[in-house]
């Protein structure tokens, strides 16, 4: 029985444990858990495949045909020459037939190379957009940890004002039982009691809801409960400086390999104007096959070469052509217009991260400032130099102080995130 008990605890224990959770561990999880990169991965490997089948339009062809059938009447061929008469039936009733041909290209205008560069382009395009997807994927994990990070240092800050708060009211319960506080220190020691326990409560509860919105990105049950284990570290913003956009920006790269498909698919219908030439061979075997006065089985070789050359009257080949051209100069123009609008963001994240970092500093300063008064409070209040009320006040001065400290310290981080992720670096 007390086997049956220790089992059971150690199985309560076991669910209820917080999961450790780094924020790298998050980003793959995400990215894991993740439909829409799973779907743009996907279509990936379609395009891909598309490579591939271009690449195979560069080998023979070989293609079988084969037949038998039975006609009830055959034509005759009847010549009446001096002398005699020639009586011969064409055919047979009976036909077998198999046709085997092998056809290579040997010159098209462009047409298959300039397909396998128009999949290769469409493939490394969506290449560049799942990148993107991912990502920005990786880049909302980050923030959510940040955002839970900072709801843990809420809760660390609502927690040490409580626990100041209760110092406080023990100090007026017992200048209360020496009869040196009244009862309106009472009430108002109480009710800051009371005000700081609903604030631990409410950073909870956010820190829960927060917790909530990341397991669900992660994929994971919404009833675990997780441990961060990375601490961020101290802002600096002396190694942040803005030169331009990454090479490797997704976005960007995508609307590079989006250009260069409308090049090859101008190339594609400029080969309208080239002949195709290919060159076959073929064996064929059947019966009545090339000997059509005979019923046997037979066969026989063909080798040759083929031309094709069309064109449309009507000029449809050279509006492609121009419609190709077109759309290289829209997709230039949507990189430029893209190119010029994240570079304004990341100047604009640039100036919010400086402003962060001076929030943080001046946060930082005002904190030390708030708990150096506390202290010099509190050694007052106990000496009879202050009220109780007076003390209340500067300890909610320090509770906010604190909070607003900490809180600033991860909206730097936050925007760092944002300002990376905009710029194009792999951070």
């Amino acid at each position: 029985m007390r086997v049956l008990i220790l089992f059971l605890l150690l199985t309560i224990g076991s669910n209820t444990a917080a999961r450790d959770l780094a924020i790298d561990e998050a980003v793959q999880l995400a990215s894991s858990h993740s439909f829409e990169l799973k779907k743009a991965k996907a279509q990936s490997q379609a395009y891909l495949e598309n490579v591939n089948a271009q690449k195979a339009n560069r080998y023979p062809t070989l293609g079988l045909d084969a037949k038998a059938l039975y006609n009830s009447n055959t034509a005759q061929l009847n010549l009446d020459l001096p002398g005699f008469t020639l009586n011969r039936e064409i055919g047979s009733n009976d036909i077998y037939q198999a046709d085997l041909k092998l056809s290579v290209p040997l010159y098209t205008g462009g047409k298959i190379s300039s397909g396998i560069n128009l999949a290769q382009a469409t493939y490394e395009m969506n290449q560049s957009l799942a990148s993107a997807t991912s990502n920005r994927i990786e880049y909302l994990a980050k923030s959510e940890y940040l955002k839970l990070y900072q709801a843990d240092l809420m809760i660390q800050s609502a927690q040490a004002s409580l626990e100041r708060i209760k110092v406080i009211s023990r100090d007026i319960n017992s200048a209360f039982s020496a009869g040196a506080a009244d009862s309106l220190n009472l009430i108002e020691v109480n009710y800051n009691l009371n005000e700081a326990e609903l604030g631990l409560k409410q950073a909870q509860t956010n820190r829960r809801s927060q917790e909530i919105m990341l397991l669900s990105m992660m994929g994971l049950p919404t009833d675990e409960k997780l441990n961060l284990t990375d601490k961020i570290i101290e802002p600096d913003i002396a190694n942040v400086t803005f030169s331009g956009l990454s090479e490797n920006k997704s976005e960007l790269s995508a609307i590079t390999h989006s250009i260069e498909m409308n090049r090859q698919l101008k190339s594609q219908y400029q080969s309208a104007y080239y002949p195709t030439v290919a060159l076959f061979g073929g064996y064929s075997y059947g019966k009545p096959n090339i000997d059509m006065f005979s019923g046997d089985f037979n066969d026989n070789f063909t080798v040759g070469a083929t031309l094709n050359w069309s064109f449309n009257l009507g000029g449809k080949t050279s509006s492609q052509t121009r419609m190709a051209q077109y759309q290289i100069e829209t997709a230039q123009n949507e990189y430029d217009r893209l190119n010029d609008e994240l570079t304004t963001q990341a100047k604009t994240a640039l100036e919010n991260l400086k402003l962060a970092n001076e929030n943080y500093i001046i946060k930082s300063a005002s904190y030390k400032l708030a708990s150096d008064n506390y202290r010099l409070a509190q050694t007052k209040h106990r000496a009879g130099g202050i009220s109780s009320n007076r003390l209340l006040e500067i300890e909610n001065d320090l509770g906010r102080s604190e909070a607003a400290m900490l809180s600033s310290k991860v909206a730097y981080h936050i925007i760092l995130a944002q300002y990376n992720y905009i710029v194009g670096n792999e951070k």
